[in-house]
């Protein structure tokens, strides 16, 4: 067999990126009655629901979005009753987030849709096609961050769904070797913090 081209692997990564993020997020969002949710909304959602409460500050960190942007994020799911914000005492800089129990009930559905949508397609591969499946995603990460900075770009911020053998940590690892620490201004593994909590 031929190797395959440059251009048909493009399409290929591109199909695979619009297959996830469309049938898998943004098509959910709507079956599942948040049609007039962003995808960025989900996302800051998502995020909260990983991670618990904790500030405006480090939602704009964990998405890679600046603090502006951040707390016009956080205003709109507030003004949709997804999140509630309580100021800080000095600074609203340090306001809290946490879900309101819509917005946790709202992710639980789209995440159990979506389990149950993904376990539908992987049914479908042979395991020796899920195998190949993995080695080759895995390869691909490993073979990605050997440019600076994408491990940390890519990082999904698992909190305490993280695996203990992350696909990105392990590529890190493989590239950068275990001396070398991602960088020590950014919370790679915020710990997740508990309903009533603060940071």
């Amino acid at each position: 067999m031929a190797e395959p081209t440059l251009a048909y692997l493009q399409i290929l990564a591109d199909l695979f990126s619009e297959t996830v993020v469309k049938t898998m997020t943004l098509r959910l969002l709507e079956e599942t009655g948040a049609h007039d949710l962003t995808h960025s909304q989900y996302q800051a959602l998502r995020y909260l629901h990983t991670h618990g409460r904790c500030t405006i500050g480090h939602i704009a960190e964990g998405l890679m979005v600046s603090p502006p942007a951040s707390t016009k994020l956080v205003n709109r799911l507030v003004e949709k009753d997804l999140v509630r914000r309580t100021e800080g005492a000095a600074d609203r800089r340090h306001a809290e987030v946490d879900l309101t129990p819509q917005g946790r009930d709202l992710i639980v559905r789209v995440r159990k849709t979506r389990d149950t949508r993904f376990a539908t397609v992987m049914n479908r591969l042979s395991p020796a096609e899920k195998q190949a499946l993995v080695t080759g995603l895995e390869r691909f990460l490993i073979a990605a961050v050997k440019d600076e900075g994408v491990g940390f770009d890519i990082c999904l911020r698992c909190g305490d769904d993280r695996l203990e053998e992350c696909p990105v940590n392990t590529a890190q690892l493989e590239v950068l070797g275990p001396s070398l620490a991602p960088r020590p201004e950014v919370h790679w593994d915020l710990e997740p913090v508990e309903s009533g909590q603060s940071r």
